[in-house]
């Protein structure tokens, strides 16, 4: 649970991490943790081009 804790702390610290956050837990069954996954995948949707 410190991993998970972490995590949170940093996400409440950036206002637009905490934006693109929100919108992608608003798909079903995507959760924060799976959200972060996400975005460091994709460096913040930077390397999706469409």
């Amino acid at each position: 649970m410190e991993i998970k804790a972490e995590i949170t702390t940093i996400i409440k610290k950036d206002a637009e991490l905490v934006k693109k956050i929100n919108l992608i837990t608003t798909i079903p069954g995507v959760g924060n943790l799976t959200a972060v996954i996400i975005l460091a995948q994709t460096n913040g949707f930077e390397l999706i081009k469409n």
